[in-house]
């Protein structure tokens, strides 16, 4: 999940040393609301994480277009990469591989 130019952490220092104690409220009312939207879409993202498939076999499987796995190669030879991650970027599937060789 990638967060939006609009969804960055609001900070504004000049409302935050105001003097004028109406325009803090209203500033650090808005910060809590976006705070809290942006921790809503970060528990989301971590729900969805967890329905990520884990898959054990010898021949390299396809995610879903948008879906990211864990695959375990399971013939994976000496010297080679026993885990995989896999994401399907619009048909282009896209692969990392762990550093623990067989």
């Amino acid at each position: 999940m990638r967060l939006s130019e609009t969804e960055r952490f609001p900070l504004d220092e000049e409302k935050i040393k105001s003097r004028d104690p109406e325009q803090r409220y209203y500033y650090f009312k808005t910060l809590i609301k976006k705070l809290n939207d942006i921790y809503s879409k970060i528990a989301n993202a971590v729900n969805q994480n967890e329905k990520l498939r884990y898959i054990s076999q010898n021949s390299k499987p396809t995610p879903n277009k948008g879906e990211l796995l864990v695959w375990k190669d399971t013939d994976a030879g000496t010297g080679q990469s026993t885990h995989y991650l896999l994401y399907n970027d619009s048909g282009t599937v896209i692969s990392w591989d762990s550093v623990e060789k067989a």
